[in-house]
């Protein structure tokens, strides 16, 4: 919920306890939420390759997929584990999926080895992903598409990270005095 849907909820219930109830609530009048800061941490073009060259056999398989996949916790592919093991109610042996966990750890020392000091999780992939997509020209109505994204306005952050706030349309005026 974001701040400003916070304190219009403020607001009312201070308005029906003020007025309606007769109950005056001024000691909560001065609490008021605060708008976040957050800007994802995003991963240079350059990390991802090095990243990517310091991770191994399936995670990297299963990083590539963690920027069109959706959510990371709700990875579409599946990949096998090396392991079998005993499923407790049957007692039957069987190869389960890689757990998600896994890639984290993956990632995790890949950083390490590579010196990359940003604290970046899977989902920083994502992040980056869409940065650099935007870099290179996409619409940020493909981005919300690929992303897997219902509301534009969650694909909106990455014109923020970016720094060019209305991603820098240029004019085809502009484009016009290059070819004179």
């Amino acid at each position: 919920m974001t701040a400003g849907t916070q304190n219009q909820t403020l607001c009312a219930l201070l308005f029906y306890y003020g007025i309606v109830a007769g109950q005056d609530l001024k000691f909560i009048s001065r609490v008021r939420a605060k708008a976040s800061n957050y800007r994802p941490v995003v991963l240079s073009q350059q990390e991802v390759v090095e990243l990517m060259v310091k991770m191994r056999g399936e995670t990297v398989c299963a990083a590539a997929q963690v920027p069109g996949g959706g959510s990371c916790a709700g990875m579409a592919v599946h990949f096998p584990s090396r392991k079998l093991s005993k499923v407790p109610r049957s007692g039957t042996i069987r190869r389960h999926h890689v757990h998600e966990s896994a890639l984290a750890s993956a990632m995790k020392r890949a950083l390490s080895r590579t010196g990359i000091v940003k604290p970046a999780t899977p989902h920083t992939l994502r992040h980056s992903f869409a940065t650099h997509m935007l870099k290179n020209g996409a619409d940020i109505r493909t981005m919300q598409e690929l992303l897997g994204r219902k509301d534009v306005k969650t694909t909106m952050i990455y014109t923020h990270v970016m720094n060019r706030p209305g991603l820098a349309v240029t004019s085809p005026l502009d484009r016009l005095q290059s070819l004179a």
